[in-house]
C-alpha cells in the first residue's frame, strides 16, 4: 500500500469518527472523548504524510540520481580495482610454484649428487681401505688393534652407504617407484620392526621422475612419522596408478593427532613439506586423525601429460 492509498483510508476513517460524534447517541456518550482524541490523532496523521509526500514531490532528484551513479561508478572502479589485483596475485602465485618447484628439483639434484659422491668416492676408498687393512699380517700385540680398525671401518662403510640411501636410493632414478618403495619397505621393517602391508596397482609403468619422486617421499615421511609417534607394530600403504591419477593412502592403527593443530603450529615441517609437494603437482594432500584414532593420510597427484614410459 502507498503513501496515497494510506492518507484516503485514514481520511475515511477520520470522516466515519466525526460522523459518529454528530450523532451524539446515548450509547456514546462515554466514548465521546476517546472519539474525538481518535478524530484529531488521525487527522494529525493525514498531514504528517501529505507534508512528506509534498517533500517528496518538490525535492530535486538530481541528488539522489548523482548519488545513485556514484555508487555504480565506486562499484564498477572497485570491480576493476578487484580484476586488476588479481592477474598480478595469480603471476605472483604461478611464480612462486614455478620457484619452489625449481627448489625442490634443485634439492633432489643435490641429493642425486650428494648420494652418488658418498657411493663412488668416499664408499669406495673405504672399501680400498677395507681390503688393505684384510692383507696385512698383523704381530700379535697388535692383532687387538687392527681388529678395532678394521670394526670401525666397517661401521663408517655402514654409515655412508645409509647416508647415500636416505639421501636419494639410486633405483629410484634407475629402476622406478615401485623397486624403490619395495626396498624401502624392507629397510624400514629391519630398522623399526613395524610390518608394512602393501598394496599397488599400476606402478610397473614409469611416471615423471617428480612424481616419482614426491610420491616417494611422501610415504617415507609418513613411515617416518609413523615410527616417531603412532606407537604401533604395523603400517598400512596403498599406492594405485590409475585414470591418469597417482593416490596413495598410509594408515596405522595408532594413537593418532590433531592435524590442523599440527599444521597451525608450525612445529611439523614434514606435514607441511608434504603438502607442499602435492600441491606443487596440482594434487592435494588430506589426514584424517583423532587423538586414540589412528591416522589416516591421503595424497593424490596427477600425472597430467608428464607420465612417461
Amino acid at each position: 500500500m502507498d503513501a496515497g492509498s494510506m492518507i484516503e483510508n485514514i481520511e475515511a476513517v477520520r470522516r466515519r469518527l466525526a460522523a459518529l460524534l454528530q450523532q451524539r447517541p446515548e450509547a456514546l456518550s462515554a466514548w465521546d472523548g476517546a472519539l474525538k482524541e481518535a478524530v484529531d490523532t488521525l487527522s494529525e496523521t493525514a498531514e504528517d504524510l501529505r507534508a512528506i509526500l509534498e517533500q517528496v514531490r518538490i525535492s530535486d532528484p538530481a541528488p539522489l540520481k548523482q548519488k545513485r551513479s556514484m555508487t555504480r561508478h565506486a562499484e564498477d572502479a572497485l570491480y576493476r580495482a578487484m580484476v586488476e589485483l588479481e592477474l598480478p596475485v595469480q603471476q605472483r602465485t604461478r611464480q612462486l610454484q614455478a620457484l619452489s618447484r625449481q627448489l625442490l628439483a634443485v634439492q633432489e639434484t643435490e641429493r642425486r649428487y650428494l648420494a652418488r659422491e658418498l657411493h663412488d668416492e668416499i664408499g669406495q676408498g673405504l672399501t680400498g681401505l677395507k681390503l688393505t687393512l684384510e692383507m696385512i699380517t698383523p704381530v700379535p700385540e697388535h692383532r687387538p688393534r687392527l681388529e678395532q680398525a678394521r670394526s670401525i671401518l666397517n661401521e663408517l662403510l655402514g654409515q655412508v652407504r645409509d647416508l647415500s640411501l636416505d639421501l636419494r636410493p639410486a633405483m629410484l632414478d634407475d629402476l622406478g617407484l615401485l623397486p624403490a618403495l619395495l626396498w624401502l619397505f624392507n629397510r624400514y621393517t629391519t630398522r623399526t620392526g613395524i610390518q608394512v602391508d602393501f598394496k599397488h596397482a599400476g606402478l610397473e609403468d614409469r611416471c615423471a621422475t617428480e612424481v616419482e619422486t614426491s610420491a616417494y617421499r611422501i610415504i617415507q615421511e609418513a613411515l617416518t612419522n609413523v615410527a616417531r609417534h603412532a606407537a604401533v607394530d604395523a603400517v598400512s600403504v596403498c599406492v594405485l596408478n590409475e585414470r591418469r591419477v597417482l593416490s596413495i593412502r598410509v594408515e596405522d592403527q595408532g594413537i593418532g593427532f590433531e592435524p590442523e593443530r599440527a599444521f597451525t603450529s608450525g612445529t611439523s615441517s614434514g606435514l607441511a613439506g608434504m603438502r607442499e609437494r602435492a600441491a606443487l603437482l596440482g594434487g592435494e594432500l588430506i589426514i584424517e586423525s583423532a587423538p586414540d584414532e589412528g591416522t589416516r593420510l591421503v595424497a593424490i597427484l596427477p600425472l597430467g601429460d608428464t607420465a612417461s614410459n
